[in-house]
């Protein structure tokens, strides 16, 4: 992730270093953008600018294999969490959904420089997750007869606020490159899990998957992590 924050930040000065070379915005463009926020997610985005020079931009998107393990480790080696809870969080969100909205402005008429205030918010809902890493996360056991067939059920909900700063040049007519750096912080989080199996100990199923949810919540909400992101796009 560190190295990702400083990738970005070296394109968003070589954007800068090449101000004289950003194009002219037009006032009232739209601008369909294709990219990534590095560790959260690959999305499709929409730029609306308006006349005095305020972005609204909103994107859709989701967290793949690759980034969700970067969280996880993000929780272990940054926050020095337990293994079995970034287990837990890497199962949980690979490949949700993720929608962002952005309110930001740029405050130059001729340069490409912006600032965003962010809002994001990630949910999966998926069949299939294995018993055994709610067990683990937990620190109690299921003690089940068959433990190859349990499964849960597993809802997330993620809701982040952050901001951003970049920089958004010409790369020829019409396409543009948008880079940023900047941090989101989650303001709230919320896992439930429900068997597929019909509990032999119901009480002590509970207690595990109630401990499993309460480690979800203390691993996200009030944490803070950094993020780039880098997108390509056309304006209309």
């Amino acid at each position: 992730m560190r190295h990702t924050c400083i990738a970005a930040a070296l394109v968003v000065l070589a954007g800068t270093a090449a101000a004289e070379n950003a194009p002219t915005y037009r006032h009232g463009s739209v601008t369909p953008m294709l990219g990534t926020d590095v560790g959260l997610d690959l999305a499709f985005a929409l730029q609306i600018e308006l006349p005095i020079r305020v972005r609204l931009t909103g994107s859709a998107g989701w967290l793949p294999g690759g980034y969700a393990w970067i969280l996880d480790k993000y929780y272990t080696d940054v926050f020095d969490g337990r293994p079995a809870v970034g287990e837990l969080i890497k199962e949980s969100v690979k490949n949700a959904f993720v929608a962002r909205g952005m309110f930001g402005v740029r405050p130059f008429a001729h340069r490409g420089a912006f600032i965003d205030a962010t809002y994001t918010f990630v949910i999966s809902e998926k069949d299939g997750l294995v018993a055994g890493v709610i067990e683990n996360a937990s620190g109690l056991g299921l003690h089940e007869a068959l433990p190859f067939s349990r499964t849960f059920e597993s809802t997330v909900r993620v809701h982040m606020l952050g901001g951003q700063v970049g920089w958004q040049w010409g790369i020829g007519p019409g396409w543009s490159l948008r880079a940023s750096i900047g941090f989101v912080t989650i303001v709230r989080s919320r896992a439930t899990f429900e068997p597929n199996f019909e509990p032999s100990n119901p009480e002590q199923t509970a207690q595990i998957i109630q401990a499993a949810q309460n480690r979800f919540k203390g691993a996200g909400d009030g944490i803070t992590a950094p993020i780039g992101s880098l997108f390509l796009g056309y304006t209309f």
